[in-house]
């Protein structure tokens, strides 16, 4: 987990980032939930980005979180890599060289759908739903039915890259050019909502 202020080291950019890698201690498989309730209590900011591994952030977009008026918003995704200068590629035939799925590219182009568990929130709200055991986002959901939380339009979502892996490259653990880690996403819920749609 990595979240803001602590250790000083040098960007791909060469530009110095003070970041905080904390452990959650946890040997769960998967523990965002873990993470979110660490970095929200340690964090000094009013607003967050809670966001996977695989993705990347651009200026433009930490710059709209930190000056927007929202309480919480998602964002419209694309596939991106960061090549080795650093550099943000987006391009059709660089997605497919990292193993995008050249058939949904030329379907589809480089949009993909966003995911529930990368967003940007206040702190406040986060500390709040986050009480709310097992009940994010459908507490979520109904505050922004009852107009109790500026939730981010369509229109105005920034945008955020992922680099080509899961689904989009040919199955759900994916990673075409080893990037990451290998930990399996297929847990007991996946396997509970594939048997579910069989089923169907």
């Amino acid at each position: 987990m990595v979240c803001h202020k602590g250790i000083t080291t040098n960007s791909i950019l060469g530009e110095a980032l003070k970041i905080s890698i904390i452990k959650t201690n946890n040997f769960k498989p998967w523990t965002q939930h873990d993470a979110r309730i660490i970095a929200v209590n340690k964090s000094r900011g009013e607003k967050l980005i809670c966001s996977d591994i695989d993705h990347i952030l651009t200026k433009e977009l930490i710059e709209f979180v930190l000056n927007s008026n929202y309480d919480v918003m998602k964002f419209q995704r694309r596939f991106g890599i960061l090549d080795e200068s650093g550099d943000l590629k987006t391009d059709r035939k660089t997605m497919i060289e990292y193993g995008a799925d050249a058939d949904r590219i030329n379907r589809r182009g480089c949009r993909i759908p966003p995911p529930g568990n990368v967003f940007a929130i206040t702190k406040k709200l986060l500390l709040y739903l986050e009480s709310k055991t097992g009940r994010f986002w459908h507490t979520l959901k109904r505050m922004a039915r009852n107009s109790k939380i500026k939730f981010c339009r369509t229109d105005d979502r920034p945008l955020i890259y992922m680099f080509p892996v899961g689904r989009y490259c040919g199955g759900i653990d994916a990673d075409p050019l080893g990037l990451f880690h290998g930990l399996s996403r297929k847990t007991e819920e996946y396997r509970d909502a594939e048997r579910r749609a069989g089923a169907r």
